[in-house]
């Protein structure tokens, strides 16, 4: 299974797209369209932890939890630790199909300490210069401040170039072993 991860902003789910691999899984669709769910058991934890107001009656509005979460970070360390088993779920699941490379978005770093380091066979980081990424991320500008650490497997994708220059770049790093 393969990582591919980065700020926000910087191109890793537009390069996924342009790449028209299959199965590729953006934790972040998952997270909002089936976890964040009523009748999931995650929207009531986070109902339970954030109040009311971070929910509707069908879901977890993501804006306003985010509003809460990015600008606190022990509210953001919450939140994680409230998420993080189901996405390991989620991530087991993917694991069991052996017999498909599946490619997971992630917008957050891997390194080597991550909780989520072990799930992967490769981590492919997408970097872009901050000054590149659109003005509606800029309060994630400085919030996530990577380590970048030379021994994990994996490519650095440094999307400056044409999108499809670096789409390439991205399937070549993906399925090079």
């Amino acid at each position: 299974m393969v990582v591919v991860t980065g700020k926000a902003g910087s191109g890793k789910s537009t390069l996924l797209k342009n790449s028209k691999l299959e199965n590729v899984h953006y934790l972040d669709d998952v997270v909002k369209n089936i976890l964040y769910k009523r009748n999931s058991k995650l929207y009531w934890e986070i109902k339970k932890h954030f109040g009311k107001k971070v929910v509707s009656l069908f879901k977890v509005k993501t804006k306003k939890l985010g509003k809460i979460v990015f600008n606190d970070s022990k509210k953001m360390a919450i939140l994680n630790d409230i998420v993080e088993p189901y996405i390991k779920t989620y991530l087991n699941i993917l694991k069991l199909d052996k017999d498909k490379l599946h490619i997971v978005e992630m917008a957050a770093y891997i390194n080597l300490e991550s909780k989520y380091k072990s799930f992967f066979d490769k981590v492919i980081i997408i970097k872009r210069n901050n000054n590149d990424i659109s003005n509606k991320f800029n309060y994630l500008k400085n919030k996530v401040n990577p380590i970048i650490n030379k021994d994990i497997e994996g490519a650095i994708i440094i999307k400056n170039d044409l999108l499809d220059v670096s789409t390439k770049k991205l399937i070549d790093a993906i399925l090079t072993k």
